[in-house]
């Protein structure tokens, strides 16, 4: 099976650990040691092949974000940060409203 990657290769030092990774729904965000090396790798992997259009979309976007960085430490930070934004804008949008459930849950804790 053919799987569809994106991956970002980065010394160590260059890693701010307070940013964290998103978590996208069809897609599996790692981070992987090199061992020996100094190095790592952030890997982008597509779960469902159908969308290989979009993961292609994804792909050229960051790497056009990045096309003109200075170096690893700017690439990193500016990968991770986009990927938050392609978090925040393919996230279901949330009304003023309480879901059916959640008001399930408060009248539950009220009469509790």
């Amino acid at each position: 099976m053919l799987r569809c990657l994106f991956v970002v290769q980065f010394d160590v030092k260059s890693r701010d650990t307070r940013q964290r990774l998103p978590m996208l729904k069809g897609l599996d965000l790692m981070e992987h040691m090199i061992a020996d090396t100094g190095r790592q790798q952030i890997i982008i992997a597509l779960k469902d092949q159908p969308n290989s259009d979009l993961f292609y979309r994804l792909c050229c976007d960051l790497l056009d974000a990045t096309r003109k960085c200075p170096d690893e430490a700017a690439v990193l930070a500016i990968t991770i940060n986009r990927l938050w934004r392609w978090q925040q804008l393919m996230k279901r949008g949330r009304s003023d409203k309480l879901s059916e459930n959640e008001q399930k849950g408060l009248i539950g804790e009220l009469i509790f």
